[in-house]
């Protein structure tokens, strides 16, 4: 614990640190684009299965849901503890710090999560306390409703097309629909190649043409973590992969590149001698006469 930090002595050996300063100090790193905020929660619904998820972005307001496993009432009593526990899941943190983004808005706050019989709500308005309650809404599907927000919040740099966000997500089985489109995967076309590599994780790969150097966007729980370049082995390609481990940086925007991430270029270039094939059967043929 740092120097200065203070915290409740639970039991010998054990203290529970003080939430809202920690919260306060993490919300210093959390970008304050209002499209990458959103996309936190679908980290979220990638994380929980979900096979769709719909985004309905107003000027002062937003909706959105999703389906997929629901949130349990132990992880909307306390949501941000996994910022603090090593053993957290992937979709415990992606929830707390799409949790703290949306308070950081300001506004009124309503999730509710659940199967039918047994649904709770999570509300919370402004800077006050979140408070949990059951719910009769009737829904089955994770949903979440911030009104009251100043005027003018997705306006700049956010806007309600999906076309936005073409680029900056693949999401496997989740269709993402914005404001009643459907975003675009990446890669659809011709001379794709799918890959599956080490520990399950997959990915697409196309030739770069014009380009020297090889290139890869990486993805954690379908969202955007940057684009990293590489040297060819055979031809230089392009891919898109979907890496899950990939450790983030404190803003949760952006992969780091360290060994792990290395080894995972090295092995998207050691595939890149099977785009060539394709590519020698559609040359031309000698001229004989020059043979």
């Amino acid at each position: 614990m740092e120097s200065g930090d203070t915290g409740e002595l639970v039991e010998r050996g054990s203290f529970r640190v003080d939430r809202a300063r920690a919260l306060e100090k993490l919300g210093r790193f959390q970008l304050g684009d209002a499209r990458f905020g959103l996309l936190f929660w679908v980290r979220v619904a990638v994380a929980s299965g979900a096979t769709c998820f719909e985004l309905d972005p107003k000027m002062t307001s937003f909706t959105l849901r999703f389906d997929g496993a629901a949130l349990p009432k132990g992880l909307l009593d306390d949501p941000y503890a996994a910022l603090f526990a090593e053993d957290a899941s992937r979709r415990e943190k992606h929830f707390a710090y799409a949790l703290l983004w949306t308070r950081r808005l300001g506004g009124r706050l309503s999730l509710t999560s659940g199967p039918v019989s047994r649904r709770h709500e999570l509300t919370a308005s402004g800077g006050g306390p979140e408070s949990v309650a059951a719910s009769q809404d009737g829904g089955s599907l994770t949903a979440l409703t911030v009104s009251g927000l100043w005027r003018g919040v997705f306006q700049r740099p956010w806007s309600p097309r999906p076309r936005l966000l073409e680029g900056s997500l693949w999401t496997g089985a989740l269709s993402v629909v914005v404001a009643g489109g459907r975003v675009t995967p990446p890669f659809l076309g011709d001379a794709v190649r799918a890959l599956e590599l080490r520990g399950g994780v997959r990915a697409l790969m196309r030739p770069a043409a014009g380009e020297r150097r090889s290139s890869a966007a990486v993805y954690v729980d379908g969202v955007l973590a940057g684009r990293f370049e590489f040297a060819p082995r055979a031809m230089p390609s392009e891919s898109v992969v979907e890496f899950p481990e990939a450790k983030l940086d404190a803003s949760q925007a952006q992969a780091v590149r360290d060994a792990a991430l290395d080894a995972l270029l090295q092995e998207l270039a050691s595939h890149e001698l099977a785009l060539l094939a394709p590519a020698l059967d559609s040359a031309p043929a000698p001229d004989s006469a020059l043979a």
